[in-house]
């Protein structure tokens, strides 16, 4: 049984929780890793795969392509065919459907698909999709806000895929990036389905660590935490420094072993008692 900590279920249960998802999660349904995505967009621009994997670091080879095929509408169309799933299909995953019944209002993924949307749907969970600054405007507390902080497959110019996108991001002053700043300040966080290896990732803890430091009290900051399939003591450390403590899987299985932690996550926030003073703040709150 996985160990979870006793902070990490109160959050849950008081409504103070973000869960942020990654592409280790979209896996479980089929989709390819980052780099199997690279050697194939370099076998549609004429290379073999993993020779065009050797030319250059992702982002690069990612901007590469867009200059051939001048911009990402026909990735966009491939990746709607190839990443096709129904609904039965997706609720089949069981970390997809563990997701959607954790009972988070706010998750935050990088990913483009539409599974977690899907699950929330095919279950019944009332949702928000935010892409943009203009899904800002008039949302609801009552629905969960999904919010794609990478853009997704609806719309081409959204996707933070190329270096030229992802270096427009550095800044983390989007609308999207204010609003994860915001979240991020009173709410744990949650991250499932990423590789610390993920640069994206490391950043954006980087920044939210240095957010703390200079405006407010470190010892205040809200515990986060990162589930991770096996074993890393060397990022654990580093994490920690971050202010992230690391969740390791029980089985070998990584798709399973997260599905039977989000479902024991579930479990005891379910049977958890929450402090009158959380309770109320948690009314207010959306994560």
């Amino acid at each position: 049984m996985t160990d979870i900590p006793d902070d990490l279920v109160g959050r849950l249960a008081s409504k103070q929780l973000i869960l942020f998802v990654g592409a280790g999660v979209s896996m479980a349904l089929g989709l390819p890793s980052y780099a199997q995505l690279i050697r194939e967009i370099g076998e549609q621009v004429g290379y073999d795969g993993q020779i065009f994997e050797g030319f250059g670091d992702y982002l690069t080879l990612a901007e590469y392509y867009h200059h051939e095929k001048n911009g990402l509408l026909e990735l966009q169309r491939y990746l709607q065919q190839a990443w096709k799933k129904t609904r039965q299909e997706v609720l089949k995953s069981p970390v997809h459907h563990a997701i959607a019944e954790l009972g988070c209002r706010l998750i935050y993924t990088t990913n483009f698909d539409s599974f977690i949307e899907q699950a929330h749907r095919g279950l019944g969970r009332r949702y928000r999709t935010i892409r943009s600054a203009k899904d800002l405007v008039d949302l609801s507390d009552e629905r969960v806000h999904i919010v794609k902080l990478h853009g997704d497959l609806t719309s081409p110019t959204t996707m933070v895929f190329t270096e030229s996108s992802y270096f427009e991001r550095l800044s983390f002053e989007s609308p999207l990036d204010l609003k994860l700043r915001t979240d991020a300040i009173g709410k744990s966080v949650l991250f499932i389905g990423y590789s610390l290896s993920d640069i994206n990732v490391r950043y954006l803890l980087f920044r939210l660590q240095r957010q703390w430091e200079r405006e407010f009290r470190p010892e205040l900051r809200p515990k986060s935490y990162v589930f991770m399939g096996r074993p890393n003591p060397v990022q654990a450390r580093v994490l920690e420094h971050r202010g992230v403590r690391t969740i390791v899987g029980d089985t070998p299985d990584q798709a399973e072993a997260l599905a039977s932690f989000l479902r024991e996550l579930k479990t005891r926030a379910d049977g958890y008692v929450v402090p009158s003073s959380s309770a109320n703040r948690g009314g207010r709150g959306t994560g």
